[in-house]
C-alpha cells in the first residue's frame, strides 16, 4: 500500500469525499455531555460548554434573527445514524467579485432527521464569557477566546443525544479548522477544539478488488472513504 500510484489514488478519493468518512460523517455520539472533559484540550472549555447547555435548558438565552443573510445549501446523508447533515453557506454572489474573495462566508450546520431546504434566516447568539478561555492552536500555540457561539434551529433533531462534529471549511480543501459543534435537539454550540482524537485515520475502502490485485487498478466508483473504525466494521460484515 506504499506504492506511489496507490498513495495518489487514495488521496484523490479522500479529496472527492471531502475528507469525511462516508458512513459516520466524522461524527461521534457522546454518552453524556460530561464526556467533553475527556475530549477537549482544556477542561475549562468543557465547563463553559456544559454551563451554556444548562442555560439553554433553562431558557436563559435570548436569540437574535439575522434577516439579511442568504444561503446556499449542501446536504449529506449519514448512514450510521440515519440522519442528514445540512450545510448552509452565506451567499456572497450579491457582492462585487472583489469583496467575494475578501470576505469569509458564514456557515451553519443543521443535523436533522430530514433533508432541510434553504432558509433565509436563522437564530444565533454569541455568548460573552466573564474570562478568556485557553485553547490550542497550530504549532502547539495557545490562544484565548472570550465567547462561545450558539445557534438555534428547530430543525436540529438528535433524539435527545449529544452529537460531536468537526467543523469543516470548504474553502481550505475541506480541512478541519480547530472548531467543533455539539448538537442537541434545536441547538448547536460551537467551540474551539484543536484536535479531536476520537476521529481516527481516514482510509479508503475497496467495494471490489481488481483481478490484478493492485489496489489502484479499480474504478473510482468502487472506492469510498471510511474512518478506520467504520472500515473495520465494513470488513466484519463479510466474515
Amino acid at each position: 500500500m506504499r506504492d506511489k500510484r496507490w498513495i495518489e489514488k487514495r488521496e484523490k478519493i479522500r479529496k472527492r469525499d471531502r475528507y469525511r468518512c462516508q458512513y459516520c460523517h466524522n461524527i461521534y455520539v457522546l454518552k453524556d455531555i460530561n464526556e467533553l472533559y475527556e475530549i477537549v484540550d482544556f477542561e475549562e472549555i468543557a465547563s463553559c460548554v456544559i454551563d451554556v447547555y444548562k442555560q439553554i435548558q433553562k431558557n436563559e438565552i435570548k436569540f437574535e434573527v439575522d434577516k439579511d443573510l442568504k444561503f446556499n445549501q449542501e446536504s449529506y446523508y449519514i448512514p450510521k445514524y440515519n440522519l442528514w447533515m445540512n450545510y448552509f453557506y452565506e451567499d456572497l454572489s450579491r457582492l462585487p467579485i472583489l469583496y467575494q474573495s475578501m470576505l469569509p462566508a458564514r456557515k451553519m450546520q443543521i443535523l436533522s432527521d430530514v433533508k432541510c431546504s434553504t432558509k433565509d434566516t436563522y437564530e444565533y447568539y454569541l455568548k460573552s464569557l466573564k474570562s478568556s478561555l485557553r485553547y490550542k492552536r497550530k504549532g502547539k500555540k495557545t490562544g484565548f477566546i472570550d465567547s462561545i457561539l450558539i445557534e438555534h434551529d428547530d430543525r436540529i433533531k438528535t433524539s435527545h443525544k449529544f452529537f460531536l462534529c468537526q467543523n469543516i471549511e470548504r474553502d481550505n480543501r475541506f480541512a478541519y479548522q480547530g472548531r467543533a459543534s455539539i448538537f442537541i435537539d434545536g441547538y448547536s454550540i460551537i467551540f474551539p477544539l484543536y484536535e479531536i482524537k476520537l476521529f481516527n485515520t481516514l482510509e479508503v475502502h475497496h467495494k471490489r478488488y481488481p483481478r490484478s490485485k493492485n489496489p489502484w487498478d479499480v474504478d473510482d466508483a468502487d472506492l469510498i472513504t471510511l474512518c478506520s473504525k467504520c472500515h473495520k466494521l465494513e470488513h466484519q460484515k463479510f466474515k
